[in-house]
Formats: structure tokens, sequence, C-alpha cells
């Protein structure tokens, strides 16, 4: 993993060393340019240095904690990640269109210094597609209903150019899912991997371009001045750019390589932003996520099962933090955890999305019950843990990426899996769970995992802790 990294050029300096680069056209526009240690490959190698005593491994954990905690982590305690390359594009658009609504709001007859007035200029301009928009309005200024009103209007317009730059996105990304492999070889580039040929698609958007976006490659002469690099080498981003809540969400929200690194090391500076994520957690992104999943549990769809997960596990990485220093912090901490861990248990196990959610979510759930013993979370997660093991195994693969889908079985998926099964059998001893846990194990040891950061984290996260369980079961504790 460390060999491929260190083999571009683009991963040393300040900024960049200690991340890892992606741009493989098998991963698509959505990993092009830093993965932002997604799935937390430190806490991995500090697992490793924990079993082994090795210090290469802490080595390189500090590395990557080093450089989490210097470029990843927004100075309000938000996340940036994997998708920030591609959302500096989005930002650079989001501003082409905010100039041209800013002017037409501005010279709208209707239009006031207030709220209100704001409602019904937006409503009269873009309600026969929207619908009515005061709500909204009054919704996005509440973030900053302290600000003067320039500010606050300048705020708005960026939010809601990034709203409708992501209606055109999902409503061409549905298209193009219905067009035949002959109909997508006839666009200009590729728009799944190829990033000019994406952004050429939108391009045709009547929304986009009433708004300014016009033609992909003058309209992005600009970036190229500003960030260098050109459509054939696309500068790549850590920080993310995007004007809204977009760019801090809570499906990877790391923040356990920053204690573990602080535990090992001492350094302050991980610890005090360990906590300020932990703070930017509890005050944005878990009351964001508790409120959309509600609305998809009542309505009968997926959960959101990562955004959900990921901040779980960050609070329970803070809690011996704040357990005895700052006793009000820790109250919150446990608070939103419990409504975390309640939420993700309020859906039926089959309708948790794929291998990822379920590793995740497991890992989680598993993580929390370590901490409070709550029997409600134990009993769904032995539920969850049964139907897995059951359903979504395929011998010789391992448990499968898509729920329910064929040939998708997968060795990180197993990896990220097993902790979850490995504890729910201990919670209520199953035979038939017992014995997928030792398939999983052992596919695990024959096939090894490869050099991608993702795929190493997934694969060395939680299995640690799955060996210590299954090592529990043997007669004379001995690794396998």
């Amino acid at each position: 993993m460390f060999a491929a990294r260190d083999a571009n050029s683009r991963n040393f300096g300040w900024r960049h060393y200690g991340n890892f680069f992606d741009r493989s056209p098998k991963t698509g526009l959505a990993y092009y340019g830093y993965v932002n240690q997604e799935y937390d490959p430190a806490t991995a190698l500090v697992l490793a240095y924990a079993r082994t005593g090795d210090l290469s491994y802490l080595a390189h954990a500090e590395d990557l904690a080093d450089q989490f905690r210097d470029m990843c982590i927004s100075p309000e305690g938000g996340v940036y990640q994997h998708r920030a390359t591609i959302h500096a594009a989005d930002a650079h658009i989001i501003s082409i269109m905010t100039k041209s609504l800013m002017q037409r709001i501005k010279s709208h007859p209707s239009f006031g210094l207030s709220a209100e007035s704001l409602g019904d200029v937006v409503t009269d301009l873009y309600g026969k597609k929207y619908g009515d928009l005061h709500g909204p309005v009054q919704q996005v200024l509440e973030a900053v209903r302290t600000k003067p009103f320039d500010e606050q209007l300048g705020y708005f317009t960026d939010v809601f150019a990034a709203a409708m730059l992501d209606d055109v996105v999902e409503t061409m990304t549905k298209k193009l899912a219905r067009l035949t492999p002959e109909e997508l070889e006839r666009l200009p580039g590729s728009p799944a991997k190829d990033i000019r040929g994406w952004f050429q698609t939108i391009v045709g958007d009547e929304t986009l371009r009433d708004l300014g976006y016009t033609d992909v490659d003058k309209d992005f002469e600009p970036f190229f001045q500003r960030y260098g690099g050109a459509w054939s080498d696309f500068p790549a981003f850590e920080v993310d750019l995007r004007p809204d809540r977009k760019k801090h969400e809570g499906g990877h929200s790391l923040v356990e390589m920053l204690v573990w690194t602080y535990c090992l090391t001492g350094d302050e500076g991980l610890r005090d932003v360990a906590l300020l994520e932990a703070r930017h957690q509890l005050d944005v992104i878990c009351p964001y996520v508790l409120e959309q999943n509600k609305g998809i549990v009542d309505h009968d769809k997926f959960i959101h099962t990562r955004p959900l997960s990921w901040p779980l596990i960050g609070l329970l990485s803070v809690w011996e933090l704040t357990e005895k220093r700052d006793h009000a912090l820790h109250i919150e901490i446990q608070d939103m955890a419990k409504k975390l861990a309640y939420q993700l248990a309020a859906n039926a196990p089959d309708q948790h999305e794929g291998g990822i959610h379920a590793g995740i979510g497991m890992e989680s759930l598993a993580r929390y019950h370590e901490k409070t013993h709550d029997d409600h979370i134990a009993e769904y997660l032995v539920k969850w843990a049964r139907y897995w093991a059951e359903t979504q195994w395929e011998p010789g693969r391992g448990f499968r990426y898509a729920r329910d889908k064929e040939g998708t079985g997968d060795f990180s998926m197993t990896a990220l899996i097993l902790y979850g099964l490995a504890y729910a059998h201990d919670l209520a001893p199953d035979d038939a769970l017992k014995r997928r846990v030792l398939s999983g194990r052992d596919l695990l040891l024959e096939k090894g995992s490869g050099s991608y950061s993702k795929s190493f984290g997934m694969a060395y996260r939680s299995t640690p802790r799955a060996l210590e369980i299954i090592n529990r079961w043997s007669e004379n504790g001995a690794q396998r």
C-alpha cells in the first residue's frame, strides 16, 4: 500500500504526504483525486502496532493522522472526504450560477432587504419548477440569521445554486442509467469516468445554461488559471470547496485515528481536533442525519446506514477523552450515540443496502453495545447478523458487496462484516452464525488484501477485534 502511494510524486510535500491518490477508471469520478483516508487505514495500522509491537506501523499511522488533522478537517470540525476533487469542479460551476442568480434576484421588482421578500422573489422565479420556496429560504437563512442581509443573500444564492446543480446531476445520472452501451459510446467522453465528458454532458441542461454555464472549455478556463492543470491533468484537492453541507456529510466522518495516535504519542493537537470534530458532529452532522433518516424510515425506503454509523463510531471513539475530563460533553455524546444507535436499529435487517453498510453498521452497534450493554441494540444486532450470514454469503467469494446480487462476493466486504457477526455470536451463541464467521476468517487468510488504501482500511480496521473474539472460542486461545 505505501509503495504504491510513494511511487506517485503527487503524494509528497506538506499538504499531501500521508494521503492516497486515486485516478483509476475502475473507481470513477467519485474517486478522482485524494481519498482523504477513507475507511481509516491509520486505525488499522495502530491495531497492527498494538498486536505486533512493530514501530513502523505506528510511524505510518502517525503520518496519516497528522495529514488528516492538518488537511482533511475544516476549521469548524467537518471532515473533507474523497469527493473533494469533483466537488471543486462543482463549486466552480456553482460560482458561475451564483453570479447570474444574484443579478436576477436583485433586479426583480419584488426584491427587498428581508427574508420574506427573498422568498417571494425565488418562488416567482423558480416556483414553477420547485414549488413554494418560502420555507426552504427560511431554512437556509436560519444558519446565518445573525449576519447582515447582504451576507445572508450571498449564502443563500450559493446554497440554492448548489441545490439546483444537484437536481441537474440527479436527473442526468438517471438519464444516463437508461442508455445502452452503444448510446453511451456516442456521448462526448465517458460521463462516468472522464471528468471533461461528465461536465460536457451537463452543459446541455437548460437550468445551467440559463444561469451562465454554457461552454465546458471556455467556462473552465478561469478554474485552470487559478489551480493549474488541464482536463488531461486535472488538479487534485483535499479541501472541499463546495459552499453547502455536501462537503461534510456523515458517510465517512473519521475521527478514531486521531484518538489512537493522541493516546500513543501525547500530541495534544490530535486530541484537540478530535474533540473539535466531535463537537461538529453533535451540532451539525448528527441532527441532520437523524432528521434525514427519520423521513426515510417513515416512508419505508432504504435507511442511510453509513451516515448514521460513522458518526456513531466517531462519538464512541472520543468517549474516553471526555468521560473523566468533560462531564457535560460526555453526557451529550452518550445521548447522541443512543439516538444514532436506535435510529440505525429502526429498520428491518433486510433494508440495509449492501455489504459496506452492514459492515460499518454492525461494527458501530457492536461497539455501542460494548460500552452500554443495551439489550435493545443487542437484540437488533443479533437479528441483523443472522440475516446477513444466512442470506448474503457466496462460497469461495465471501459476503456480497450488493445485497442479494449474485457474483458480488468480496474480500473487503467479508473483512468489514466479520467483527459484527462474531460479536453477535458472543451475545447469542448460534452454531450456523459461528460456522459462517469461521468460513469468513478462513477466506481472509487464504486470499489476503491488495494495496489500495480503502480496501486496506476495510480489511483491517475491525478484523483484529473479530480475531480476538474468535481466539476466545478456541480451547487454547492460540491465534490461527
